[in-house]
């Protein structure tokens, strides 16, 4: 199976980079999955599990809130916050909610809706 290259980076650091034959995600319509050679897109991502698969490992990522870029080059995820699931979560690691990127978040999954609708594929 072909691979790409997964990159999840939240604000404090770069959590997690490879080459991945499948990513899942959770966005506001469901779950998406990549294989390589997916379809360029931007999505909202919902606070949930990430999860990655490569040809050794099955990996779980639990996420905050964030954003899904979908390029020729690979998956990038942008997350409030990340752990691996089982990890423990300190104080110091909890999210921070800033209404600017909650404000922004909203105005991007409503230009998305209204792109999908000037196109005739919003499902609701």
């Amino acid at each position: 199976m072909s691979t790409f290259r997964l990159h999840v980076v939240t604000p404090m650091r770069d959590f997690y980079s490879g080459e991945v034959e499948y990513v899942s995600v959770g966005t506001p319509d469901g779950r998406e999955g990549f294989l390589s050679g997916a379809l360029p897109r931007v999505a909202v991502l919902s606070a949930g599990v990430i999860e990655i698969k490569t040809s050794v490992i099955e990996t779980r990522i639990v996420c905050g809130d964030g954003l899904v870029s979908v390029t020729p080059s690979g998956v990038t995820v942008l997350s409030e916050h990340c752990r691996f699931e089982g990890e423990a979560v300190e104080d110091d690691e909890r999210p921070v909610h800033d209404d600017a990127v909650k404000l922004a978040k909203t105005k991007l999954a409503t230009s998305i809706k209204n792109i999908r609708k000037r196109k005739g594929t919003d499902v609701k």
